[in-house]
């Protein structure tokens, strides 16, 4: 079979679901038009529920099925990543590093990047970069359009598709301890440190084991959320939520400087993490939060325009 779009990306405990959240909004978009679309790549089984509505063909990294055009969300070398398809297939790059360049791509979108930089490392490239550009999957897009409230009190705690639980157990070691027991928290990813018994049992703390894709509407509802600085901490600022960052990744550190600057709290450093979670608690608990300034996806449409012509 011949494809239109064939999306490049794994999803598994190494990479995360940032990759794979990010196409599913460029997926959503391009089935509702009628494309032929395919995966190559891992994608553990957990996260399968996600692509079940668009019944896309998932083939190994082997297999180089035969396609228009091939969008790579994905951190490897371009040169193995594309060795498959040869030279006449167009390329459009999701690129969040800093390293790599290439001719072959006649796209890149980096939202958070620096367009000279990226114009430099891809000259034969159109480049599309501002937050502006950002993508969102529908079922953020619903939850930014209802009408928010001052939250339901709770705390929620999602590092992403990777788990972290080492980390997500010092977050909550350090929530338990200026956090008072009235107030509900959960935790979305990998259950924490099995020695930490005692606190299993506590009646606010509640436990959501593995990936869900409805994290977002869960996150909601809640008065503060605490969340990786990659996807999920765009989609809490798209939606307008109270949020924390936390920079668990290399690849999170632009995100994060970005962000930032429109004054979203983010924690660069883990070894930060005990001085720095208490005090940005304590000054989202008294309305300091002003994620809602930020321009994210006001030309999201314009981006897919921009993708099917690459078609031609």
């Amino acid at each position: 079979m011949n494809f239109d779009f064939v999306f490049r990306l794994d999803a598994n405990s190494r990479t995360g679901a940032g990759h794979l959240m990010r196409c599913l909004a460029v997926i959503e978009r391009l089935y509702k038009k009628g494309w032929r679309l395919a995966i190559v790549g891992e994608i553990e089984a957990r996260f399968l529920n996600i692509l079940q509505p668009f019944n896309i063909p998932l083939f190994p990294r082997s297999v180089a099925p035969n396609t228009r055009c091939i969008i790579v969300d994905h951190y490897d070398d371009l040169a193995c990543l594309l060795a498959g398809w040869g030279d006449q297939v167009s390329v459009i790059l999701f690129e969040d590093l800093n390293k790599r360049s290439s001719l072959q791509p006649r796209l890149v979108i980096n939202a958070l990047g620096e367009l000279a930089d990226l114009k430099q490392r891809y000259p034969q490239a159109e480049v599309i970069a501002g937050v502006e550009y950002l993508l969102f999957r529908q079922q953020v897009e619903e939850v930014r359009l209802r009408q928010r409230g001052p939250g339901d009190g709770s705390i929620v705690v999602s590092l992403g598709g990777s788990g972290q639980p080492v980390i997500l157990d010092k977050i909550l070691r350090l929530l338990t301890a200026v956090v008072p027991t009235t107030v509900n928290i959960h935790l979305y990813g990998s259950m924490p440190n099995e020695a930490d018994r005692q606190r299993k049992h506590a009646t606010n703390i509640r436990y959501h084991q593995g990936f869900s894709s409805d994290f977002i509407a869960s996150a909601a509802q809640a008065s503060i959320v605490i969340s990786a600085a990659g996807q999920s901490l765009l989609e809490m600022v798209y939606c307008g939520i109270p949020v924390i960052g936390i920079v668990i990744a290399e690849n999170q550190k632009r995100c994060a400087q970005v962000l930032m600057e429109y004054g979203v709290p983010v924690i660069q450093h883990l070894a930060e993490l005990d001085s720095e979670l208490p005090q940005q608690l304590s000054s989202l608990e008294h309305g300091s939060n002003v994620v809602a300034n930020v321009p994210v996806a006001k030309h999201a449409d314009q981006l897919i325009e921009k993708m099917v012509n690459c078609l031609a």
